[in-house]
């Protein structure tokens, strides 16, 4: 049996998500995070008997998945976001993974209709598909927090999956990469995109003002940085994209910082 981990504010898509479950040894905990009454209570009105809905009075991603894992009936956690929908078997494979492997990291694809979108989608494949322990989909056995002390640390605004990550490592754990456990991600705009970029350099400033292991101070170089991402990428569209990606990443940053600056004078 495996516990299924939803965050969501008011996203239509998690009606989407909830259907692409085809596994009956599960139960789904959705938390709501700062949603309306009457999006809580659409949910409610789901009908399906392994599905559990908990509500944050105030929206944080961290506090949200700590809530949904804490609540959560078994050993067995499956962490997923309300905009990405199962591919079939997937919760399957990761609550087999889970009877071997302490932690388990599948591949997200992200979907497109356009040229900007597939911009995107690589972009963001480029961060997320590797052995890490960013989520969705990241599967874990709860007893990992004797390892680690804490799944998420609330007081990070944003990037709580990287500091698990970070931490994780640290510790020497191993993640199983599982490249035939897909999940499918909404195509996302270029705004939605550096919007969640901003909001990441933002939380990486909280991780440094908090001294976090990890997490260092943002300085880029246009033209340095433009060179070693076209090294690697060989794409040039998508180079200018990281670029422009890394400048709404140091904004969040920075607007942090300054924020935290004021706060202390």
């Amino acid at each position: 049996m495996i516990s299924i981990v939803i965050r969501v504010k008011d996203d239509e898509k998690i009606f989407k998500c909830i259907n692409s479950i085809d596994y009956d040894n599960c139960e789904i905990v959705i938390v709501c995070n700062g949603s309306s009454d009457d999006f809580v209570e659409r949910l409610h009105k789901i009908n399906k008997n392994n599905l559990r809905i908990f509500r944050l009075k105030e929206a944080s991603l961290t506090k949200s998945y700590n809530k949904g894992i804490m609540q959560s009936s078994y050993s067995k956690v499956l962490l997923m976001d309300s905009d990405c929908t199962f591919r079939r078997n997937v919760i399957e494979r990761f609550d087999k993974n889970l009877d071997k492997y302490e932690i388990v990291k599948g591949i997200i694809s992200f979907q497109y209709n356009n040229i900007l979108e597939k911009i995107v989608a690589k972009s963001r494949e480029i961060h997320i598909n590797k052995r890490n322990a960013y989520a969705p989909p990241l599967g874990f056995n709860k007893r990992i927090i004797d390892k680690i002390e804490y799944y998420f640390d609330e007081r990070l605004s944003a990037t709580e999956d990287y500091d698990l990550d970070v931490r994780i490592r640290k510790k020497g754990m191993k993640i199983f990469f599982d490249k035939k456990a897909v999940i499918n991600h909404a195509a996302l705009s270029l705004k939605a995109d550096l919007k969640s970029s901003y909001n990441y350099g933002f939380g990486h400033a909280d991780g440094v003002r908090l001294e976090k292991s990890g997490y260092y101070p943002i300085e880029i170089s246009l033209i340095s940085d433009f060179r070693k991402i076209y090294k690697f990428t060989k794409d040039l569209l998508l180079s200018l994209y990281l670029i422009i990606w890394l400048i709404f990443f140091k904004k969040g940053y920075d607007d942090n910082s300054k924020h935290q600056e004021r706060r202390l004078n």
